[in-house]
């Protein structure tokens, strides 16, 4: 019987630039919620700013002398459990874009990002329709029963950052345009 030979060759050229420019990725995560400015901001009724009142949303606060008893609307854990397939196949593409060569390693986080903001500024718009109702008190203050929403601040401060090693390098809101 005859030996047969066969030689295979496997061209990586172009995997050291892949390497390189997808290796800053190492040490990033994507964070969704609220940071920067815009979660430091105000209230001025209140004094709260803007991370905490979503916190107290989020998980509720207990009854009491100096608490008002909000209840626990989960809006941001909730957008992403409800949606995590899509987060995972949005994850998946950006991705397919990486080893394809394509795309910007931080950019591509931040269209993630920013499709999982809009999934939570959409919970949050659709409050009316899931979350416990305001208390009269609220209602007759606000003039409106719409939970989660009376300036929009909270709303509007919705965002998505990409960190590396524990420092933002890329923030955004609902858009995909690059920024800083």
């Amino acid at each position: 019987m005859a030996a047969v030979r066969a030689r295979v060759t496997l061209d990586v050229s172009g995997l050291e630039e892949l390497r390189e420019k997808w290796g800053a990725l190492a040490g990033a995560e994507l964070a969704v919620g609220f940071q920067g400015p815009e979660a430091a901001e105000r209230y001025k009724e209140t004094g709260a700013n803007v991370a905490s009142v979503a916190l107290y949303n989020e998980f509720g606060t207990p009854a009491g002398p100096n608490h008002a008893g909000i209840p626990a609307r989960s809006f941001l854990r909730s957008s992403v459990f409800e949606n995590r397939k899509k987060i995972e196949s949005k994850f998946a593409k950006a991705t397919r874009r990486g080893i394809q060569g394509k795309g910007d390693p931080l950019f591509e986080l931040g269209r993630v990002g920013a499709s999982v903001v809009r999934m939570v500024k959409d919970k949050i718009r659709a409050s009316r329709s899931w979350a416990k109702p305001n208390a009269l008190s609220t209602v007759e203050r606000k003039g409106f029963d719409y939970p989660l929403i009376e300036t929009r601040k909270m709303l509007k401060a919705v965002s998505w950052a990409v960190r590396v090693n524990g420092v933002i390098v890329k923030k955004g809101n609902d858009t995909t345009r690059k920024s800083d």
